[in-house]
């Protein structure tokens, strides 16, 4: 658990470790699964604890500063839905290529201080 399976590795961590809760599944479903359905518990797993602790510090590194924002702008208020909503759908899956791109833009975006200081003027 501390240093994870390695990343895409959850299939051969199950094969591995494999314990009878494991097997009975893996028999009932005709299957290894591959992914863990959940971001969070897949980083974990894959990357271990402290991996997960650490991407979860920079996410409220992040958001937690320009939260005081979030109805004094709208483009912040609309950003932060952006990003919360993705911090909630990763409770049900993992990151697809259509979507990440997306959050990983909206960090971005909400990370820079020039923007949040400024409301968005460029000028200095």
């Amino acid at each position: 658990p501390i240093l994870g399976v390695g990343t895409d590795n959850l299939k051969r961590g199950v094969v591995q470790n494999l314990t009878e809760e494991s097997f009975e599944f893996i028999k009932a479903h005709n299957g290894i699964p591959d992914k863990a359905h959940n971001e969070y518990l897949n980083i974990a797993v894959t990357l271990g604890i402290p991996a997960r602790i650490v991407y979860m510090i920079f996410l409220i590194a992040i958001v937690f500063p320009n939260l005081k924002y979030i109805f004094k702008r709208k483009d912040i208020f609309i950003i932060l839905s952006i990003i919360g909503s993705y911090l909630v759908q990763a409770f049900f899956n993992i990151s697809t290529i259509g979507i990440a791109p997306i959050f990983w833009f909206c960090l971005g975006i909400i990370d820079n201080k020039n923007i949040i200081e400024n409301g968005g003027n460029n000028e200095v």
